[in-house]
């Protein structure tokens, strides 16, 4: 009986949640679809036109006392959201939407604004700008930074996307990646993030000019030297061995600079992963005392 109470209801109070909407009018629909969230929450994700309605209260600013129903919301949104509508709230700018949310909500909601976030990229197979995932990494919430982080380490591995238009996406954000990367107030995590998503565009031909002219190879060569870190000492291998791939010049500069990993790779002084993808780059060198030789492919 509950449920046919909330289901025959909610529709009335998310018509309600608008911008038009008087403080008190909308402080008695927030409240009552929060008392009837738990049996209606279904039904209203089946409705794209009702999901996109209580999306809004991203948007809105509701009264103090009505803010913990605003937060129960969203937060079953986030628990129950499906596939499609996950889609619907990306192609809406819904994480864009909720990155200006948390400058203007307060933070006591912000747990359930990146739930929701969070929830959207994955379920709609982070079907997002790269554009918006720099303004999450601009933002000064250090949380949305290193959501999009890892949502861009997905989106620049082109064996995970079918979206060609990523590359050119990418292009105009090479150098601030490469620098990102090494910016020391940020976390580990999120270094390894940008490191890891430059190791990805290392083998997308049409970057690797930019790759180079912005000195991805001298930044790489510096996280393998980082011994602090030893995941972007890993990342950091596989970036060059990404880039050397079709490209002689590349290939050659790298084994000219780390002429001193090389040896260290003959030695089995070196981690065994970050030995491996050097050894792919360099499969015919050979340490004389403190001469290297090579020869290319």
């Amino acid at each position: 009986q509950r449920r046919v109470h909330g289901s025959s209801l909610y529709k009335e109070y998310v018509n309600l949640i608008d911008q038009s909407s008087t403080q008190e009018i909308l402080g008695f629909a927030v409240t009552n679809l929060s008392m009837i969230i738990d049996e209606c929450i279904d039904d209203l994700l089946e409705s794209k036109e009702s999901f996109l309605k209580t999306l809004e209260l991203v948007d809105l600013t509701v009264p103090v006392e009505i803010q913990y129903h605003q937060e129960k919301i969203l937060t079953r949104l986030a628990q129950k959201l499906t596939e499609a509508r996950a889609v619907d709230g990306l192609n809406a700018k819904g994480v864009a939407r909720i990155v200006k949310a948390f400058t203007h909500q307060p933070s006591n909601l912000h747990p359930a604004l990146f739930a929701l976030a969070d929830r959207m990229l994955k379920l709609g197979k982070f079907r997002v700008d790269v554009a918006t995932l720099m303004n999450m990494i601009n933002c000064p919430y250090p949380i949305l930074g290193d959501l999009a982080a890892r949502v861009l380490t997905v989106i620049s591995d082109a064996g995970a996307t079918s979206n060609p238009n990523y590359e050119v996406q990418f292009e105009n954000h090479i150098k601030f990646l490469i620098e990102m990367s090494a910016n020391g107030r940020r976390s580990i995590e999120f270094r390894n993030s940008m490191i890891a998503t430059i190791a990805n565009l290392c083998l997308r031909e049409s970057l690797k000019p930019q790759l180079m002219y912005h000195k991805a190879l001298e930044v790489l060569i510096a996280h393998i030297r980082a011994e602090d870190n030893l995941e972007g000492q890993r990342l950091a291998a596989k970036g060059l061995l990404n880039l050397s791939v079709n490209a002689k010049e590349a290939k050659l500069k790298i084994i000219t600079e780390l002429a001193d990993e090389i040896k260290q790779l003959y030695r089995n002084e070196l981690d065994s992963i970050v030995a491996s993808y050097l050894s792919s780059i360099i499969p015919h060198v050979l340490c004389v005392d403190t001469c290297l030789l090579y020869t290319s492919d």
